[in-house]
C-alpha cells in the first residue's frame, strides 16, 4: 500500500511538472517586449507630482523640461560631461596597448627578490628562499616584490566593444 502511494505521488507530480518543460510561452514576443518597457502612467504621474510640482501647483526649479544635460549650462561637470564620449573612445583605443606590470604570486602572497635570490610565503607566514634563508620584507629595503610585463586583457573589453558599437551604428 505505502509503495502505490509512492508511485502515484511520484507520477501525479512528474505530470503536473511536464507542462514547464514543454517549450510553450504564454506570451508572444510583441507581449514579452512591451512587458519589459511597460511604464505606468498612473504611477509615473504621481512620482512626478511628488517630486516636481510645488504645493501652489507650480513646477519646481530642479525639474526643467530640458533633459539633454545633467548639469547646469556651462557648469564643469557639463563640460565634463559633453568630454566623455571623446574620453572613452580615446581610453578604449589605446588601453589595451599598454603594458602592465603583474606582481609574481606563489603559494598565496608575492614574490619579493633583492636581485639574486627569491622568497617566497611560508606556511607560517614568514618569507623564505629555498635554502631556508627567512626574510622580512618589509624591514628590508633590499628586497622588492618580482614583476613580470603583461597583457592588460581588461583594456581590451572597451576597444571591443567601441568596434562593436561602431559596426551597430554603420549597419543600422
Amino acid at each position: 500500500m505505502k509503495i502505490w502511494c509512492l508511485l502515484l505521488l511520484i507520477s501525479t507530480y512528474s505530470f503536473a511538472n511536464e507542462s514547464i518543460f514543454d517549450g510553450t510561452d504564454p506570451m508572444t514576443d510583441q507581449e514579452l517586449a512591451e512587458s519589459e518597457t511597460y511604464i505606468h502612467q498612473g504611477q509615473a504621474e504621481s512620482i512626478y507630482k511628488e517630486q516636481c510640482v510645488n504645493e501652489d501647483n507650480t513646477i519646481k526649479a530642479d525639474c526643467s523640461t530640458d533633459t539633454s544635460t545633467a548639469f547646469e549650462e556651462g557648469s564643469n561637470m557639463q563640460k565634463l560631461e559633453s568630454m566623455m564620449p571623446m574620453v572613452n573612445m580615446a581610453y578604449s583605443q589605446f588601453a589595451a596597448m599598454l603594458p602592465i606590470k603583474y606582481v609574481e604570486k606563489q603559494n598565496g602572497g608575492p614574490v619579493y627578490t633583492d636581485g639574486k635570490r627569491e622568497f617566497t610565503k611560508q606556511q607560517d607566514g614568514s618569507f623564505a628562499n629555498k635554502d631556508g634563508e627567512v626574510i622580512d620584507p618589509k624591514g628590508n629595503k633590499d628586497v622588492k616584490q618580482k614583476t613580470k610585463d603583461g597583457q592588460d586583457y581588461c583594456g581590451i573589453i572597451p576597444q571591443v566593444g567601441s568596434t562593436a558599437v561602431t559596426f551597430y551604428e554603420q549597419t543600422m
